[in-house]
């Protein structure tokens, strides 16, 4: 029986999610070749086709069983790895302001490369004077970003992070403002008259707001059956009598 010997290209490397690969391989004998994975838990092959199933080391082995007039051939075999790709980006669902940060509700990405999600990276861009804060190390879903300035406006974008690297950010969060407790006015004045009590108190300033924005003054009166609330929505306006 006559010799024959097997020609089968390298495949090169390829990342999750690609599309079906062509195999070139060939016999001297022109006798058909059969590629068959030894890693089908990684890839499969169908004809000339490569297929990914998984990350990881994808194992080919080409042979040709010979005629009546061809002895069988050597095999041949192949390797090459199958990366991780980046995810896609997560989709924002909601946001909420704290003091000082800013909650982040999401859907996770719909491809993940082909590995677990690692953690999220947040970003919070200020809309107008700031520094841009990150934050790489959320775990998992909701995601806070911290460190921010009350009172500074910031949209919020979050991407996944995998074996691969960061992928895609999301869209832009609507843009908010972290906040916290207004602080106490100053300068409270009771003065008693005829069954009557006028309080006055110093106008509050932009940096008592915590970095909210000012709504009204709330004056409560203790002591009696119970206690006497008025809100008082005009910044201005500092005094009010109980009578």
């Amino acid at each position: 029986a006559l010799n024959q010997n097997i020609t089968f290209t390298q495949p090169d490397d390829m990342e999750f999610g690609d599309p079906d690969a062509q195999l070139t391989f060939s016999a001297s004998s022109e006798l058909p070749v059969t590629v068959e994975s030894d890693t089908t838990s990684v890839c499969t092959v169908s004809g000339a086709a490569v297929s990914i199933v998984a990350v990881g080391r994808c194992e080919l082995t080409a042979s040709q069983a010979g005629d009546s007039r061809y002895a069988a051939a050597s095999s041949v075999t192949r390797s090459f790895d199958i990366r991780p790709a980046l995810a896609t980006a997560p989709t924002i669902s909601s946001v909420s302001a704290g003091s000082g940060e800013i909650t982040v509700s999401f859907t996770e990405p719909g491809f993940d490369g082909g590995v677990d999600i690692d953690a999220y990276e947040l970003v919070a861009t200020p809309t107008g004077a700031g520094d841009v804060v990150t934050d790489s190390f959320c775990p998992s879903w909701p995601c806070t970003i911290d460190n921010l300035v009350n009172g500074t406006e910031y949209t919020v974008t979050i991407a996944a992070i995998n074996a691969a690297g960061t992928g895609p950010a999301s869209l832009p969060s609507p843009a908010l403002t972290p906040f916290t407790n207004a602080q106490a006015v100053r300068g409270l004045v009771g003065v008693p008259g005829d069954e009557s009590l006028m309080v006055s108190w110093g106008e509050i300033t932009d940096g008592a707001l915590g970095g909210g924005t000012f709504t009204g003054y709330q004056v409560t009166l203790t002591g009696g059956s119970a206690p006497v609330v008025e809100t008082i929505t005009d910044r201005q306006t500092i005094d009010h009598s109980f009578d």
